[in-house]
């Protein structure tokens, strides 16, 4: 899945759990570079009072998810080539976020019944 590392910094950043009812939501609306992903608010509201029970985790800082972001890609870095080298590497962009799920379900399950084929 190949979402640039700012969009992934900014959803991370708006992610928000509910202390009294323990939902988690997403506060950040992204409309960058073709990609639409609007907030994840919970439906029905949540009754909650948001100004007071809505929480960042501790870790959400932008330093942090940045550091985990520059691992992410130097741990995956190797695995990817290795499966481009051989025509195996499959790239996804999800550019309306979890709206997308969907097809890149479709996407893979066709991959998975073409391997099955040969």
């Amino acid at each position: 899945i190949d979402v640039p590392d700012k969009i992934c910094v900014d959803k991370v950043l708006g992610r928000r759990i509910c202390r009294q009812c323990g939902g988690n939501f997403n506060i950040t609306d992204v409309h960058d570079d073709g990609f639409i992903m609007p907030p994840t608010l919970p439906n029905p509201p949540c009754e909650c009072d948001k100004s007071v029970n809505w929480v960042k985790r501790e870790d959400d800082s932008k330093d942090i998810i940045s550091s985990r972001l520059a691992d992410f890609h130097l741990q995956t870095a190797p695995i990817i080539r290795h499966y481009e080298r051989i025509g195996e590497m499959l790239h996804f962009r999800p550019y309306r976020g979890i709206q997308d799920m969907d097809e890149l379900e479709k996407i893979v399950m066709k991959y998975f019944d073409w391997v099955d084929d040969v």
